[in-house]
């Protein structure tokens, strides 16, 4: 039996789809190593043609989208060289495309890369002629003295969060919402919050509401809580965070405090980020 750790013996090439993937990894490990806060990032269930990521520093949705192509073939003059689609693209300021060379030796990506603005595709890439779909051919020295049209967008992994231009300073909130599910004969509803994904912030909010399915409504209050007190006040051990409340308007508990009506939670919300001095996140 093979360990997982045991590296193959002989030539090691991943198919295409599975080089895709650890790229895409690699670029992923490349920005969350080198920023100094947290970062959200969002990915596709399938390949939309237009983005492979979408970033943002944690709570900030100032985010820049991706997408990633790679090769692990050189060509002469040790050129990165390879050809790509794209047939649901969208040039916009905030989309870019990062090219990554990856070597097999290494089993990583190898500096530089090339992050290119989709709005300048044009004028670091060729567009193949005479062919009915969007192809283009991609076409750059590695070397660091090198004066193609690709050279102004060199980087090293390093430095891909960098060049977002994004800020750690200024406001931000972020905002959890969690359905309840009811017990009827209790009039209870409980929502659980895993341990594992949980980060209570003070910047940061969890939502509790519920959906009556015999009204065919939202019940009409709901739970605002920021995260740190609902760390203290949530029961369980394990693996969830346990948040349980009656129904009963007229009956009080912990989690009363918290109790908005439903259509106002908008408005709670943004009278919270108020009161703290915050910038709405979105």
């Amino acid at each position: 039996m093979r360990r997982a750790t045991d590296r193959p013996a002989g030539s090691w090439r991943p198919s295409d789809a599975q080089l895709g993937w650890i790229i895409e990894n690699r670029v992923d490990e490349a920005y969350l190593l080198s920023w100094p806060g947290q970062l959200e990032t969002w990915v596709p269930v399938h390949d939309t043609g237009g983005y492979d990521r979408a970033r943002a520093p944690m709570g900030s949705y100032d985010f820049r989208l991706d997408q990633i192509k790679g090769t692990a073939s050189l060509h002469s003059g040790n050129q990165v060289h390879l050809s790509f689609e794209t047939p649901a693209l969208h040039p916009r300021k905030n989309l870019h495309f990062t090219f990554v060379y990856f070597d097999l030796a290494t089993r990583g990506p190898a500096d530089p890369v090339w992050k290119v603005p989709s709005t300048e595709l044009d004028r670091v890439c060729v567009r193949v002629p005479g062919r009915s779909d969007v192809r283009w051919i991609f076409s750059a020295s590695r070397s660091g003295l090198a004066r193609d049209r690709a050279a102004k967008h060199q980087l090293t992994m390093r430095e891909l969060a960098g060049s977002n231009g994004w800020s750690v300073r200024g406001g931000w909130a972020s905002i959890a919402i969690h359905g309840g599910t009811a017990t009827a004969s209790t009039e209870l509803i409980q929502a659980n919050i895993h341990v594992a994904t949980f980060v209570p912030h003070p910047r940061h909010f969890i939502l509790v509401q519920h959906y009556d399915g015999r009204a065919a409504q939202w019940y009409p209050w709901c739970w605002l809580i920021p995260s740190t007190d609902f760390a203290k006040l949530a029961a369980g051990k394990g693996a969830y965070l346990l948040f349980t409340t009656t129904l009963n308007p007229h009956r009080a508990n912990r989690w009363t405090p918290y109790r908005i009506p439903t259509s106002d939670a908008a408005k709670a919300f943004q009278a919270t980020l108020k009161r703290r001095n915050v910038r709405p996140a979105a």
